[in-house]
C-alpha cells in the first residue's frame, strides 16, 4: 500500500505500552497484536506476550479478513465527521473499520473473534478468545456500561 513511506513502521515510539513494539505498527485492539496494513489485509509484526493473540498467531501472519468475512474493501480514510454531508461516502472504510466492528461483535457475544489468517502460504481460521464485555449501547459513550468499563480500566493503567 505504502511501499515508499515503509520507513516509519520501523521507528519505535518512546512512551506508553507500545514503546516494546519495534515500530509504528497498527493497533488490532484487544487481540495485543500489532500490525502493518496492507490494500486488504494487515500483516502482524508484533504480539504482545499474554495477551489474547499470544501463542495463536504469528509474525508476519496475514490477517485477510474476520469473523467468517473476507476484508473486500481497500483501506480508505477521510474526514468523514467533518464532510460527511457532502461526501457521504468518505470515511474509515475497509479493514479496519470491519476489525473494530467485529470486535464489538465478537465482544458482545461469547467473545471469540476468529480471524482468517495466511500463514506461510496456508490459509486458516484462527479463533482468539476475548472478554465478553458487552456492546456500547445506543447513547455511547453516555450511560454505557462497557464505555464505563474501558473508561475505568484506562484510568487505572494510568
Amino acid at each position: 500500500m505504502e511501499e515508499n513511506n515503509r520507513g516509519r513502521w520501523n521507528e519505535p515510539i518512546k512512551e506508553g505500552p507500545d514503546k516494546e513494539v519495534p515500530g509504528y505498527l497498527v493497533n488490532l485492539g484487544p487481540t495485543g497484536a500489532r500490525g502493518t496494513m496492507e490494500n486488504k489485509s494487515f500483516t502482524v509484526k508484533y504480539i504482545f506476550k499474554g495477551s489474547p493473540a499470544d501463542g495463536l498467531i504469528l509474525l508476519d501472519d496475514v490477517i485477510t479478513g474476520v469473523n467468517g468475512k473476507a476484508f473486500e474493501v481497500e483501506h480508505r480514510f477521510g474526514n468523514h465527521m467533518v464532510r460527511m454531508k457532502e461526501f457521504p461516502e468518505i470515511g474509515y472504510e475497509g479493514p479496519i473499520m470491519d476489525f473494530g466492528n467485529a470486535i464489538e461483535d465478537s465482544e458482545g457475544k461469547d467473545g471469540k473473534l476468529t480471524l482468517s489468517v495466511t500463514r506461510a502460504g496456508k490459509s486458516m481460521d484462527v479463533v482468539v478468545k476475548l472478554e465478553a464485555i458487552g456492546r456500547f449501547s445506543e447513547t455511547f459513550p453516555k450511560n454505557c456500561e462497557k464505555s464505563a468499563l474501558l473508561a475505568k480500566r484506562a484510568m487505572e493503567y494510568i
